[in-house]
């Protein structure tokens, strides 16, 4: 019946069945199971984790169905737990000369020499060669000898080389660097170096100080684009599956803030390496560490 334009439904009458008449009791619909739903992958996971992670699925929802079929007493804990597996991964990226290791000095000397034999009326002050380190070989080249020739410029850079190899026997890892790198690998962070050094010479340093264990992945002037060109950092997110957002450049030069940047990612300056701690802050450093335990303590701060 209707009341002002409103239905109104009339109330549910009960009715109790005669003596003698059994009711039959209400059959009730089967109740509707919905499908698993589907873990959606993180956009960050690379081909490989997502189809190891697809992998895991089927292998728990097996899992699941067996263990219907067998007596309580019999149920397995899950052993894996594939949130963590597809957790958002924390990286840090770091400048090797001037960040890890106590090299500035001893490259400097060598650029200036390197140069003063071909070029001894363009010869570069040491503030200009400070302000370079990070890029590739070639473009300081270009950097402190414009119009060189390419005779001169191989010459250049085979006397550079000769220069830095003859003295590196006697670079050392800055002090709290070793334990540093060790907290921050042992506290979950992934690792990897951007430098402007070239390939050979990284893996060398990395086995002559025994730390190529605790590096995920590296990038080198020599196979990429030199810094503060964004794709060497962007080749490092894209190979470890790192979000942008939860990754920190490490380094002591203006060109690793540019390189952070520019790639979109954090960046921490440290005051013990090329340039003074003034100009990382002034060029986009949010703080400057003057040790690694400083360092390592803003790390935590920053991405925990």
């Amino acid at each position: 019946m209707r009341e002002n334009n409103v239905r109104v439904t009339p109330a549910l009458r009960l009715h109790t069945p005669a003596p003698g008449i059994r009711r039959a009791a209400p059959q009730l619909a089967p109740k509707a199971v919905s499908a698993p739903a589907h873990r959606v992958l993180p956009r960050h996971a690379s081909a490989h984790s997502t189809s190891h992670a697809v992998a895991r699925c089927t292998q728990t929802r097996h899992r699941s169905a067996d263990a219907l079929l067998r007596p309580r007493g019999l149920l397995r804990p899950c052993a894996t737990n594939l949130r963590d597996e597809i957790a958002p991964l924390k990286l840090v990226v770091l400048d090797w000369d001037g960040t890890v290791v106590d090299s500035i000095a001893h490259v400097v000397d060598s650029w200036i020499k390197a140069i003063e034999a071909f070029r001894p009326e363009g010869v570069p002050s040491e503030e200009q060669v400070r302000r370079c380190i990070g890029m590739s070989v070639d473009l300081t080249i270009h950097q402190h000898c414009p119009g060189v020739s390419p005779e001169e410029h191989a010459a250049i850079r085979a006397a550079y080389g000769d220069l830095f190899r003859s003295g590196k026997h006697q670079i050392r890892m800055f002090e709290g660097a070793r334990e540093g790198i060790t907290r921050v690998e042992s506290a979950g962070f992934l690792l990897a170096v951007a430098t402007g050094k070239g390939r050979r010479g990284l893996d060398e340093e990395l086995a002559t100080h025994q730390l190529d264990r605790f590096f995920a992945a590296s990038r080198t002037a020599d196979v990429t684009e030199s810094k503060p060109h964004p794709q060497m950092l962007l080749e490092l997110l894209a190979e470890t599956g790192a979000l942008a957002e939860r990754t920190i450049m490490v380094g002591d030069s203006v060109l690793d803030m540019q390189l952070a940047i520019n790639a979109g990612t954090a960046c921490v300056g440290v005051g013990f390496g090329a340039e003074p701690e003034h100009e990382l802050l002034r060029n986009g450093a949010p703080f400057c560490a003057s040790s690694w335990p400083e360092l390592v303590t803003y790390i935590e701060e920053t991405l925990c």
